[in-house]
């Protein structure tokens, strides 16, 4: 199951799924139930995320005409850091 994480502004977000099963299998992400275009693959990754990033995701896995979702991994972002404020 995809993890729960609390990153900051600008933190890497790394989701993956380990998944078994008959034939070929094929994921879909998704967050907060929408699909993630072009996150086809066992892993989903942000190189830099920003405060819209944060949401559930969750991830299809397809195998043999049955499909199963993960559990929720629910991503929250933390503002930047509020000690580099102007004096």
């Amino acid at each position: 199951q995809p993890l729960t994480q609390t990153l900051a502004v600008g933190g890497q977000l790394f989701l993956q799924v380990v998944a078994t099963g008959s034939g070929t299998l094929t994921y879909q992400w998704k967050k907060n139930n929408v699909i993630i275009q072009g996150a086809t693959a066992s892993t989903y990754s942000v190189l830099s995320v920003a405060a819209g990033d944060a949401g559930s995701y969750t991830v299809d896995v397809t195998a043999g005409g049955k499909t199963t979702t993960s559990n929720p991994a629910v991503v929250a972002v933390n503002p930047a850091n509020a000690s580099a404020r102007a004096m």
